[in-house]
């Protein structure tokens, strides 16, 4: 029999159901609120070579206690003490072993590193001290950027068994123009042959903020802010976090789902979280057009000799996906140790909220993060993000989490 139980959190009303014959037992009424103090770290410069570099795309965090962090164009993995200070450099630009054309994700399989490389679709393994161990890279059919039909998955990581967890690519243009519906997140083997689907994300042609050319060909392309796609988030052992918050069509029965499935396309587990939508207000949507049209205007003079300011803003106003209510979900991050963070979108004015359910589903406590955070490691204890200046600076910050003696 399907356990039911409801879990008090501000804001929120939680109905969870597990999708096990035992039922997973959500402990307690009330969910505890932790907190972040700090920073303990920042790392960056405006002007010192050996601190400074552009956007941050990935960290992780070695068994040394080192940071590893991945940049946007930097083709190697920097290296920093836990206390910050630069330590080393991992890998250089090229194809050859140890040497990356695009780093995008890296993690760590106990003492090993691996960084996923998405110019080559390969993963290169190293030691923590930069040691290079070898490569893995998948035979893959890459097929051909078309928006006519669904293309084959690319190996986007690797996974503790050797195998991969791969995706195949969402291209704005399909998606805007509705000849790419859905995508499939699979389960790859090291030869890069699909074992099966783990799960298919279904998109919608709002899913992307396009304005199209008339010739039917291409287009200008951005995320919508007010997007409601699902949210997913993969764990080193295939297996999938899917949050699904669609906005709804009515205020009443609005609802989320988190769904867990493991590499096989089994699910795990999964939890029906219902809630009170706050409407979108009109003023929020114009707000929203007119910052967009600010950042693309002078783009789309360019390529588009003789256009105004104001057909700028008609065609993103045409194209601005603008729900009845806000999307509850803007945000999923899973921690080291398999825990899920939900980001809200609608959070207070002092911070960026959370809710934090645990691997197996069960709500643990709400979150409470500075607003100009970008988290993107939790790591035990500590919550490594990026903070950026009035200067556009970026900086990698270590905050610490209180549990308040969870």
């Amino acid at each position: 029999m399907m356990r039911l139980c409801r879990v008090a959190v501000p804001g929120i009303m939680l109905t969870l159901a597990s999708c096990s014959g035992a039922g997973v037992g959500h402990p307690g009424l009330d969910v505890p609120t932790w907190t972040v103090t700090g920073p303990e770290v920042r790392i960056g410069s405006v002007d010192d070579p050996a601190y400074a570099f552009g956007s941050v795309q990935a960290l992780a965090v070695g068994p040394n206690g080192f940071l590893y962090s991945l940049h946007r164009n930097e083709p190697s993995v920097r290296v920093w003490t836990p206390d910050g200070q630069p330590a080393d450099s991992i890998g250089r630009e090229g194809e050859g072993p140890g040497e990356f054309k695009r780093p995008w994700i890296l993690g760590f399989f106990g003492d090993t590193l691996w960084v996923t490389d998405l110019g080559t679709y390969r993963a290169s393994y190293f030691r923590p001290d930069g040691t290079f161990l070898g490569i893995a890279a998948p035979k893959v059919d890459l097929g051909s950027a078309t928006t006519e039909s669904t293309p084959p998955p690319r190996p986007m990581r690797p996974l503790r068994d050797g195998t991969w967890y791969g995706v195949t690519p969402a291209f704005s243009d399909g998606i805007a123009r509705g000849t790419l519906t859905e995508v499939p997140h699979v389960h790859m083997d090291a030869g890069g042959h699909v074992l099966n689907t783990i799960w298919v994300q279904h998109y919608r042609t709002t899913d992307i903020l396009a304005i199209l050319n008339k010739d039917g060909r291409g287009g200008t392309y951005g995320p919508q802010p007010f997007g409601d796609a699902p949210l997913t988030g993969a764990l080193d052992d295939g297996s999938l976090v899917v949050a699904d918050a669609r906005v709804p069509t009515s205020a009443q029965g609005a609802r989320f789902f988190v769904t867990k499935i493991d590499a096989s396309g089994d699910t795990l587990w999964r939890d029906t979280i219902a809630y009170a939508p706050t409407p979108l207000p009109a003023s929020r949507v114009d707000s929203a057009i007119a910052a967009r049209t600010e950042s693309m205007y002078g783009f789309m003079s360019r390529i588009r000799p003789g256009t105004s300011h104001g057909d700028v803003e008609s065609d993103i106003r045409a194209a601005m996906y603008a729900p009845p209510f806000l999307p509850y979900l803007e945000g999923l991050l899973v921690t080291t140790d398999g825990s899920i963070w939900l980001r809200r979108t609608q959070s207070p004015r002092d911070g960026e909220s959370w809710l934090v359910l645990d691997p197996d589903g069960k709500p643990s406590a709400e979150i409470l993060t500075p607003t100009d955070l970008r988290v993107l490691l939790v790591h035990g204890d500590d919550v490594w993000g990026v903070e950026i200046d009035s200067l556009d600076v970026n900086y990698i910050v270590r905050y610490r989490l209180d549990r308040g003696g969870a």
